[in-house]
C-alpha cells in the first residue's frame, strides 16, 4: 500500500506543478528555439534565433512593409523595448521585443484593442518578423 500512496503523492505534486507553471514551460520552450506561439492577454510571442538588434530591425522592417505608422519609436533599454504602431485601419499595434540570451529574442507581438484583440493581424505581423529573420 505504502508505494500505491506514494505514486499518488508525486502524481498531485506533478499535476499541482504543471497547473501553476503551464504558461512559463509554453514560453520557455519557445525561448529554446522552437518557434512555437504562446498568447496571453491579448499578446501573440515567439521567440526567434536571432541577436536583439537584428530582430528590432527586423521588426521595424516589418511595420513600414505592412503600412502602419509607428506612433512611438522604440522605448526601453538594451533587454527589451516597445514599438508601438497603428496599422492601415487605425487600430493599434504594439511589438515588444525582449532579449532573452546573446541569439535568442522574444517577440510580443499585441494588435486591436482591449477585449477585441486581432490574433490573425499578430500572427501577419510574426510571418513577416520570421521571413526577414531567416
Amino acid at each position: 500500500m505504502l508505494p500505491l500512496m506514494r505514486l499518488m503523492c508525486i502524481a498531485i505534486g506533478l499535476c499541482s506543478l504543471m497547473v501553476t507553471t503551464g504558461c512559463p514551460v509554453v514560453v520557455v520552450g519557445g525561448a529554446a528555439g522552437a518557434g512555437a506561439y504562446a498568447y496571453s492577454k491579448g499578446k501573440l510571442t515567439r521567440s526567434y534565433q536571432a541577436d536583439y538588434d537584428t530582430t528590432m530591425a527586423a521588426s521595424l522592417d516589418t511595420l513600414e512593409n505592412m503600412k502602419m505608422a509607428i506612433e512611438e519609436k522604440p522605448s526601453g533599454d538594451a533587454i527589451t523595448s516597445v514599438v508601438k504602431a497603428t496599422n492601415s485601419g487605425g487600430k493599434p499595434v504594439t511589438v515588444t521585443i525582449t532579449l532573452v540570451a546573446p541569439n535568442i529574442t522574444e517577440v510580443s507581438v499585441r494588435s486591436g484593442t482591449v477585449g477585441l484583440w486581432d490574433r490573425k493581424e499578430s500572427k501577419r505581423v510574426h510571418a513577416n518578423i520570421a521571413q526577414r529573420l531567416q
